[in-house]
């Protein structure tokens, strides 16, 4: 399945959930790929960090439909896709971390996919000082 979203950050030292993927109950997802596009306009500001943080919490959020990558499938997507949250999950475990410059992209294609276990929730964080705005894309198997 695919989906995409653009989010616009505002300034804050503290981290901030731009996604929470929450895996139904008895099924594994895994993450396949993805990219993130930033679109700052200080070319010097330092770069923005990002994580993937096991979440406890579902917070308050818009959901995020995601779409079949294969219309031609039967299968309902059972994951759950949060985005825009007003309210922040309670984070756990860092899973994987890295700085991106408000003015690149990250196209990520892991080695391994990255999974989240039946019932767990993943979010991506991300931690900024200035004005950006956010584009995602990521691919996902249930």
């Amino acid at each position: 399945m695919l989906f995409t979203a653009t989010h616009v950050h505002v300034p804050n030292a503290d981290p901030r959930t731009l996604l929470q993927i929450h895996a139904p109950q008895d099924e594994e997802i895994k993450i396949l790929r993805g990219e993130i596009t930033l679109q700052g306009s200080q070319p010097a500001s330092t770069p923005i960090l990002f994580d993937w943080v096991i979440q406890s919490t579902a917070g308050t959020a818009t959901t995020l439909t995601p779409q079949k990558n294969d219309r031609g499938q039967d299968e309902e997507i059972k994951c759950k896709l949060w985005k825009d949250f007003t309210g922040e999950p309670s984070a756990g475990d860092t899973v994987w971390q890295g700085f991106i410059h408000q003015q690149g992209a990250w196209p990520w294609t892991p080695a391994f996919p990255l999974k989240v276990k039946g019932g767990e929730r993943l979010g991506l964080r991300y931690r900024s000082g200035t004005f950006v705005a956010v584009s995602f894309t990521f691919y996902l198997a249930e």
